[in-house]
């Protein structure tokens, strides 16, 4: 559990910091900025992650770890970016962006000191229901052969599939199964609840 969770949580970090500033550049600028981006988007989105990952570690036999952070890179361009972006096209709009506008402050200051945080509230609850998903990928890439030295739900899943015959008990794989079950609820229903207390509307 411990390295599944360190996976979520460095993975939904990451990607929900560059997803961000990505969606409130685009939104800032508008035109060919904003036009380039969801293109990516949209690119990205038909792109089959799990296969890439998997023929990238057969051919290359790379770590788990560039695997993981190619999962990274790809997941950025990904949804998120469209909920966030339609957030932030409403917060452009506001007085006091327009404010800031009169008074010349810098693209910068207004991104990341005006328009970011104003979406906090949808931002939160996105990044704690993104973190399951990283774990359950991590899993998924276990199952599939990309493993690592650390023990993980993946990792033994892959060995009791593998060492069947020799071990010869189901439990080997519905107990790593029902801990990612449970822990992607939990982090469902957190999710869930924060986004009643945050937008309760």
């Amino acid at each position: 559990m411990p390295f599944a969770l360190l996976i979520g949580l460095v993975g939904a970090s990451v990607t929900t910091l560059i997803s961000i500033t990505l969606a409130a550049v685009g939104v800032w600028y508008g035109g060919w900025v904003d036009t380039l981006i969801q293109r990516l988007v949209e690119a990205n989105m038909i792109l089959p992650v799990i296969a890439i990952c998997v023929l990238v570690y057969a051919y290359f036999n790379v770590s788990i770890w560039v695997i993981l952070w190619i999962v990274v890179l790809l997941n950025v361009f990904g949804s998120p970016i469209k909920t966030m972006r339609a957030a932030l096209l409403q917060v452009k709009n506001a007085p006091y962006i327009e404010s800031a506008r009169v008074y010349n402050t810098s693209d910068g200051r207004i991104i990341f000191h005006y328009l970011i945080p104003r979406i906090l509230p949808i931002l939160l609850p996105q990044f704690v229901s993104l973190i399951p998903s990283y774990v359950f990928l991590e899993a998924t890439l276990g199952i599939f052969g990309v493993t690592s030295d650390y023990p993980t739900w993946g990792s033994v899943i892959y060995s009791a599939i593998r060492y069947w015959g020799n071990w010869g008990n189901a439990y080997w794989v519905l107990e790593p199964i029902g801990l990612l079950l449970l822990t992607g609820f939990a982090f469902t229903m957190l999710g869930f609840a924060l986004e009643r207390i945050l937008n309760p509307d």
